[in-house]
C-alpha cells in the first residue's frame, strides 16, 4: 500500500516536473523567437539607414554629374564647331 501510494506520488510528480519543462521550453522558444525578430528588426532598421544615406549621397553628387554632362556636351558641340571651320 506504501508502495502504491509512493509511486502514485511519483507519477504525479513526474507529471507536474513534464508539465514545467514543457511551460520552460515554451517560454524559452517565445523569448528565442523575439529577440531574433529584435535582431533582424535591427538589422533591417541599419540597411534601411544605409540605403538613405547612399540615396541622399548620391542625390547631392545629381547636380555635379549634369553640369559635367553639360559641359562635356558643350565642349563637344564647341568642338564639332571648330571642326566645321
Amino acid at each position: 500500500m506504501i508502495t502504491q501510494q509512493h509511486d502514485a506520488e511519483l507519477k504525479t510528480l513526474t507529471q507536474q516536473q513534464k508539465e514545467e519543462l514543457v511551460q520552460n521550453q515554451d517560454e524559452i522558444i517565445a523569448r528565442t523567437k523575439a529577440a531574433i525578430e529584435q535582431i533582424i528588426l535591427t538589422q533591417l532598421q541599419e540597411e534601411r539607414k544605409k540605403w538613405k544615406q547612399e540615396i541622399q549621397e548620391e542625390e547631392a553628387l545629381r547636380p555635379a554629374r549634369e553640369a559635367a554632362r553639360t559641359a562635356t556636351a558643350r565642349v563637344t558641340a564647341l568642338e564639332k564647331q571648330l571642326r566645321a571651320h
